[in-house]
């Protein structure tokens, strides 16, 4: 269909939302194009290093980026301006909101965070064995209600925890066959299931029962014979929220960028088209 030309370095994020299209670059920028006729919508700097991951709330109304900064930034996106940031130990490289908007779960390999932006209140887990030579990296993490975080490591095992103020607690492991080895890759939660992907191309469905009971049912495990990297899930009748366009052209945001006229956004090998064909 074409390319977006306008980051300065290698692309490390990019999720769909609505009809809208966010992508986040090494060159510390945050781009929002409307996909109906690839206009940059706006674009923000709030990283002096590479971004790493992206999260849209719930709403729709504002955004969360992660950058090797060690900085999370909270974007206001009906006002294209910034609206608050934190600073972390370490660089994330997964961020995820609860389903109420109210909290948003930051993983770094050693560090998980659950961060309450009304109250700016942090709950927090380390792994205790992270400071040795045998440490187990965090590797995904998922909400599985408003209260209740699914973290995933490197030794294959899901870990629950309960967030209740300032404290992030382990309640239950989800239960492992011995058999099962590999890296946990993605967690995701559709309903009241739980999909676990594992480096070795297992991927499996859990139903969840009691979550402070772990009481935990093994729905099925299918192998995709392939070495998995990523997932995600689509589930039929789940509707996505729209990002309104409410930038008027020629705006200034927050990083005092002027959005970029439709001529930047070239077809590919289509000199001089001024936006590409749609199917």
């Amino acid at each position: 269909m074409g390319e977006l030309q306008e980051h300065e370095d290698s692309v490390a994020a990019v999720q769909f939302w609505g009809p809208s299209l966010i992508t986040g670059s090494s060159d510390g920028q945050v781009c929002i194009w409307r996909c109906s006729d690839y206009e940059l919508l706006l674009k923000f700097r709030g990283h002096k290093a590479s971004v790493t991951c992206l999260a849209v709330h719930p709403s729709g109304r504002m955004m969360a980026s992660a950058g090797r900064d060690q900085r999370i930034q909270l974007w206001d996106l009906t006002r294209g301006t910034s609206a608050a940031h934190l600073s972390v130990l370490e660089a994330v490289e997964a961020l995820e909101w609860s389903p109420d908007g109210q909290s948003i779960a930051a993983l770094s390999p050693r560090d998980l965070v659950a961060v309450e932006v009304a109250s700016n209140s942090v709950a927090s887990f380390k792994d205790p064995a992270s400071a040795g030579f045998m440490r187990v990296s965090f590797t995904a993490v998922a909400w599985l209600s408003s209260k209740v975080l699914a973290l995933g490591d490197g030794r294959g095992q899901v870990q629950i925890f309960e967030k209740e103020g300032e404290a992030l607690t382990e309640v239950c492991k989800v239960p492992r066959d011995g058999n099962v080895t590999g890296r946990i890759k993605a967690l995701i939660k559709v309903n009241a299931r739980l999909m676990v992907g594992l480096s070795t191309g297992l991927v499996e469905v859990w139903s969840l029962g009691d979550l402070k009971a772990g009481s935990f049912t093994l729905l099925r495990v299918v192998d995709t014979k392939s070495r998995l990297t990523c997932m995600t899930v689509w589930a039929p009748g789940q509707g996505s929220q729209v990002l309104e366009d409410k930038h008027p052209k020629g705006k200034r945001t927050s990083g005092g960028e002027k959005p970029v006229k439709k001529e930047q956004v070239k077809q590919s090998g289509k000199p001089g088209k001024k936006k590409p064909q749609r199917s």
